[in-house]
């Protein structure tokens, strides 16, 4: 999981095809992209509103690069640790993945990337920071579970992939 395209195919693997589950807040998704999101990249791009059901492997790839793998910063570390960062930030959101990091580095919780985050993770070692940041996630699945209960029809699927995940790391020597 070195590169983009890496972890690319293990966020593509779980985000799938597309779905309009009433349960999922998001609302309409393909590829893992919600029309919201993929409504903002169209008019950034100065093209016209359409169903995200026709969004192309191009377009969700450009969406993934900019507001996800670099919002996170996830391009700038290494593995595996950008992948647990990049995985986190399509699921739980970028401010999720910097707080799960912040916290996984032993600072002061942050939704946001701050300097702080930048000096102590590039001397970090970052296996032992990926596994405890991967470890944060079941813990807050179930939060938010208890939260909105109706997100439990979610959780085998989170659970298996908070559990590849975590194999994936595992794969990198301690």
């Amino acid at each position: 999981m070195k590169t983009f395209d890496d972890c690319l195919k293990f966020v593509l693997k779980w985000e799938g095809g597309y779905t309009n589950d009433p349960a999922d807040s998001g609302g309409a998704t393909n590829l893992g992209i919600i029309q919201t999101e993929y409504d903002r990249f169209r008019k950034e791009k100065g093209l016209a509103k359409r169903s995200v059901r026709e969004i192309t492997m191009d377009e969700a790839r450009t969406i993934y690069d900019t507001k996800y793998w670099q919002a996170s910063h996830a391009k700038w570390l290494a593995a595996p640790l950008n992948l647990v960062v990049f995985d986190t930030a399509v699921n739980m959101g970028v401010g999720r993945a910097c707080q799960f990091l912040s916290t996984a580095l032993g600072l002061e919780p942050s939704l946001t990337w701050t300097q702080a985050m930048s000096d102590k993770v590039h001397t970090a070692d970052h296996l032992k920071t990926a596994l405890a940041m991967a470890a944060q996630r079941p813990f807050y699945r179930i939060k938010r579970i208890l939260e909105k209960p109706s997100q439990k029809v979610f959780l085998a699927g989170w659970t298996n992939r908070d559990r590849e995940l975590f194999d994936l790391v595992l794969k990198y020597e301690l």
